[in-house]
């Protein structure tokens, strides 16, 4: 009964997952990548044919998302719990997402033939510029997740020196640990995806198309694709159980 219950959570949180555009993105977004891995794997053109498809779609999903940006760095300016300097970092962070929506708007347009005046050359720079605000987006992405964790190491330090003077731990001190510890794993995540994930990723796409075409490196980019985008899929699974 227990293993039927706990299918029946898992469906209705799938249900509740779905049912949010950050979901459907970060879903396709697999597959995207990991159409990219096997056409890298196997030069097969129905999975070229795949990754450009989604890739397509996964731009129809980021209309009116810079707007959505300027309210995101409105509440990051705000929050309580940021420092100045995470302040910053956000505010970065949140723009370059912002203005690679932008940017992407225009590569929507080439893409369905709006453009045609551009040349294959031309092409590629958007394609090369509108890369490197997601550049610019991971780089704080790193940053502040490394000043979290020197931050969460100190005060680890200072809750263990608690613990040892106070002999016994109390309730409030272990739960205090284990929040802590919560909070290192999260952080940890974050800058695994960041930095092994989507940095290279990132990087990948700044290049010539010339390097790009290349077996190898789309099979090695698709793979950290994925990663990246389960590791999403996980971070932003309803945990809650639904009734």
């Amino acid at each position: 009964m227990a293993k039927e219950s706990d299918l029946r959570d898992l469906w209705l949180e799938s249900i509740a997952f779905s049912d949010t555009t950050l979901a459907r993105d970060k879903t396709a977004r697999a597959f995207q990548y990991t159409a990219r891995m096997l056409f890298g794997i196997t030069d097969l053109e129905v999975f070229g044919n795949l990754l450009r498809t989604l890739s397509l779609s996964r731009k129809v999903l980021r209309f009116y998302k810079p707007v959505k940006a300027i309210k995101r760095i409105e509440d990051a300016q705000q929050d309580p719990n940021l420092d100045a300097l995470d302040k910053k970092l956000t505010v970065v962070e949140v723009a370059s997402d912002g203005l690679y929506a932008a940017i992407d708007h225009i590569t929507f347009l080439q893409r369905i033939g709006a453009l045609k005046w551009m040349r294959p050359r031309a092409v590629d720079r958007l394609d090369r510029v509108l890369e490197f605000f997601w550049f610019t987006e991971i780089v704080p992405v790193i940053w502040r997740e490394v000043r979290a964790l020197l931050r969460m190491r100190r005060q680890a330090v200072e809750l263990d020196a608690k613990r040892d003077e106070d002999g016994r731990p109390s309730a409030v001190l272990k739960d205090g640990l284990g929040r802590l510890e919560e909070k290192r794993r999260k952080a940890l995540v974050l800058l695994f995806k960041a930095a092994v994930c989507d940095l290279p990723c990132s990087l990948y796409f700044m290049q010539p198309l010339k390097f790009k075409n290349k077996r190898v490196h789309k099979a090695w980019c698709g793979l950290l694709g994925l990663v990246a985008s389960l590791i999403s899929i996980q971070q932003n699974w309803p945990r809650k159980k639904l009734q």
